[in-house]
């Protein structure tokens, strides 16, 4: 199959499942393509082995959060986070009895 009929991997760019059947349709929706969808992102297996996609309101600084993780600051990044979502999740993993993912 064609690199081209599959959704690529966000962060390195390899093949992360086979899109040729969705319907895009870019001129109606034009940021995705897609119906109803608002906004996505694709992590192939083995980036999901060691990363996650975070969900988080477009009220939170992005940039600052990334300056302070570049820095190393990780709990103050975390903590900006959770001040805007009410997120209560560690730094270690998620908090709570919630199994859902």
């Amino acid at each position: 199959m064609a690199r081209a009929d599959y959704r690529l991997c966000d962060k390195c760019g390899r093949k992360a499942f086979y899109d040729a059947t969705l319907d895009y349709d870019f001129r109606t929706y034009p940021d995705t393509g897609l119906r109803n969808l608002g906004d996505w992102t694709v992590l192939c297996r083995e980036c999901a082995a060691q990363f996650k996609c975070l969900i988080v309101k477009r009220t939170v600084d992005l940039h600052e959060v990334e300056r302070l993780l570049q820095r190393g600051e990780i709990f103050q990044a975390l903590a900006i986070i959770q001040r805007v979502t009410g997120a209560k999740e560690s730094a270690e993993g998620r908090s709570g009895d919630d199994d859902r993912r």
